[in-house]
């Protein structure tokens, strides 16, 4: 694969932080450089995806002070 340089900024946006989704990365990479597509975020996370570079995974992120409705209490006990 050929490292371009708008493959090059996708990339160090990807290494600054975790993201999670290719509309997060290309919201950042956009700031930086409006020529970018979001198709070209897709197509390059995919690219890394099938060489083993990166892994896309699902998250649900739940906070530990979120209310548990009181009919629902002894089922999560």
């Amino acid at each position: 694969m050929r490292i371009t340089r708008q493959r090059r900024l996708i990339i160090d946006t990807i290494l600054q932080k975790d993201y999670t989704s290719c509309k997060d990365i290309y919201y950042q990479v956009r700031n930086r450089d409006r020529t970018i597509g979001i198709s070209t975020v897709y197509r390059l996370v995919r690219q890394l995806e099938d060489m083993g570079v990166l892994e896309r995974i699902e998250m649900i992120h739940v906070h530990e002070n979120m209310p548990v409705l009181p009919d629902q209490e002894e089922e999560l006990l």
